[in-house]
């Protein structure tokens, strides 16, 4: 009796946690979504505008969470395609000005790059919105280093591992010369940026300094698309063209010039031993030798010096490798030695 009791219980569940009932629930929350958006939009002044709405995009990314890890049919995922779900989820977090809310949209978006069920991560519109969301959560004025920096270099670091199993995709994220023909220069000439054309590239750039989590993510974000030249020519002649080996070294440069000013009493860390900074002058503000702020200057710039050794190691082309290597050298190595 009691064995029969607890089958009947659990199909009760089963029941009230089905894919029918989830989407039910899914499209009632998705709907109080966009009747509270319309109310908020009305009155951006007020601070409580994200109040309102991070509760429901908290549900909804329950939803979609918990429909992942169950077997198929996957009626929530199918539904944010059919109804283009994050076109409204898009416009909240490039709006909003609040972090919760903010956090959820960015976490959203995360779930669907992780769902295997439809082709959001193929899709250029998607690719584009992505972006563009990650560009305005960067830009809205929380502290560096905070949640939201880790949310945005986890979403990175997911749509570079998608990129790194299914490289056919990649057509969605990379676009060299997108457009090239709407931007003519005034000579006439084709002007089209290199952030416009691998704008992923240049977003995990921003972050390969970071300390924790948001710094683990950028940099093996970037490890990542290194490792996908090897199966496109495309990607690394462009890689070979671009800035990033500038980018990348000055970086670097910026890393050690941080730690050297910031030296006192005339003593210099091993790794600075034989440049020409061994008896620098000791500024007023310099830092003392065991400041927190010094080792944390130090601890980036050893980070990011072990990271180049990652990129050198497992980059898959000699020519990629010589680029780094030569920019490593003039932007660097002679300035420091």
């Amino acid at each position: 009796m009691a064995v029969v009791e607890a089958h009947q219980r659990c199909c009760k569940q089963t029941s009230r946690d089905g894919p029918q009932q989830r989407l039910t629930n899914f499209k009632r929350t998705y709907l109080q979504l966009q009747q509270s958006w319309q109310k908020a939009a009305k009155r951006q002044s007020d601070p409580a505008l994200g109040g309102t709405i991070a509760p429901s995009l908290q549900i909804i990314n329950q939803n979609l969470r918990d429909e992942i890890h169950t077997p198929a049919p996957h009626l929530c995922i199918q539904n944010v395609a059919t109804a283009q779900v994050y076109l409204l989820v898009y416009s909240i977090g490039v709006i909003n000005c609040n972090e919760q809310a903010i956090k959820e949209t960015l976490r959203f978006f995360g779930l669907l790059v992780d769902s295997e069920d439809e082709d959001f991560i193929n899709d250029a519109s998607f690719a584009d919105r992505l972006l563009v969301l990650v560009q305005a959560a960067s830009s809205a004025g929380f502290t560096s280093g905070s949640e939201i920096d880790i949310e945005i270099a986890e979403l990175l670091f997911a749509v570079t591992a998608k990129l790194r199993q299914q490289p056919e995709i990649s057509s969605a994220w990379f676009r060299p010369g997108l457009d090239a023909e709407q931007f003519p220069s005034p000579d006439g000439s084709i002007s089209v940026s290199e952030s416009e054309e691998f704008p992923l590239v240049f977003k995990l750039l921003e972050y390969v300094h970071y300390d924790g989590k948001v710094g683990d993510f950028a940099r093996i974000g970037l490890l990542y698309i290194l490792e996908s030249t090897c199966r496109s020519y495309q990607l690394e002649k462009w890689i070979i063209e671009s800035e990033l080996a500038t980018m990348m070294a000055s970086g670097l440069a910026d890393d050690n010039s941080k730690v050297a000013l910031s030296y006192a009493n005339g003593s210099v860390p091993p790794v600075l031993a034989f440049s020409n900074v061994t008896n620098p002058d000791s500024p007023d503000d310099a830092e003392p030798i065991f400041s927190n702020t010094l080792q944390t200057n130090l601890a980036t710039f050893l980070s990011y010096l072990a990271f180049w050794q990652d990129m050198l190691e497992r980059c898959p082309s000699s020519d990629i490798k010589a680029t780094l290597l030569d920019h490593f050298e003039f932007l660097f190595l002679r300035p420091v030695l």
